[in-house]
């Protein structure tokens, strides 16, 4: 799938390529990267008992704050299912939230 140029879909290096990490989720690697980086970051995503499904805060499953630069919303996916995360992130009009709200 090709994204536009000004898509807010970019890959993040987790170092899992390198053999750093293996056996932790996703979400638990980029948690770790993103601190690393100097954000502080948390888990914005709830589990919903009625419908037996995990939600998403606008699509995301991390909220990253650092001063000086802008908010993170982070979806947090492998790389098998990347191309299935910017589809639902489209379906459900996040990607062009995400690009409305500011740089």
């Amino acid at each position: 799938m090709k994204l536009p140029k000004n898509a807010c879909v970019r890959p993040f290096d987790s170092g899992l390529h390198r053999g750093v990490w293996q056996g932790m989720s996703a979400t638990a690697r980029t948690l770790e990267r993103l601190r690393e980086l100097g954000y502080q970051a948390r888990g914005v995503e709830k589990w919903n008992p009625y419908a037996k499904i995990r939600q998403d805060l606008f699509g995301g499953d991390l909220l990253a704050l650092k001063p000086g630069e802008p908010v993170l919303v982070v979806q947090c996916t492998t790389g098998a299912n990347v191309a299935a995360r910017i589809a639902k992130l489209q379906a459900h009009g996040y990607s062009d939230l995400w690009k409305s709200v500011g740089p």
